[in-house]
């Protein structure tokens, strides 16, 4: 597990497990795990999948640590309530990701959160930002 700890006058964040090598490779998958509560979407991108050659990763955030690891296909999850459940989002079909060369990836954090920003070879920014007060990660396009 490797931990690096990127820190500033204005900004603090830690990368928890290992950054993949997948700047310049295109996108082949993109899915998020939804938190929601009684109906109501309360968490848009809990974790967010990404596939590259191949390979799924998971990237996630909790107060100032970024993490990244590798992990199977994410599979539709078992919930036995609708007052707390997780819910797949399969955004395959999302084409300013999927099939796109990922030209970059920018991490930031202060006091509130953290988050990232992956831009896409055409132009796309798919921006993740966690906020420790909402316990929360809300994802912009």
């Amino acid at each position: 597990m490797l931990t690096i700890n990127m820190s500033s006058a204005k900004s603090s964040y830690y990368i928890n497990g290992r950054e993949p090598h997948i700047v310049g490779k295109p996108c082949e998958g993109f899915r998020l795990l939804q938190l929601q509560e009684s109906l109501r979407v309360v968490d848009p991108a809990n974790i967010v999948y990404l596939k590259f050659e191949g390979q799924w990763h998971h990237l996630c955030f909790e107060g100032s640590s970024i993490f990244w690891r590798l992990c199977e296909m994410p599979q539709h999850p078992v919930n036995s309530d609708l007052v707390n459940i997780l819910v797949l989002v399969e955004l395959e079909e999302h084409n300013s990701v999927v099939g796109q060369k990922l030209s970059s990836i920018e991490y930031h954090g202060d006091n509130e959160g953290c988050g990232a920003t992956l831009r896409f070879e055409n132009g796309f920014e798919l921006q993740l930002r966690y906020s420790g007060i909402d316990d929360c990660t809300r994802i912009s396009c």
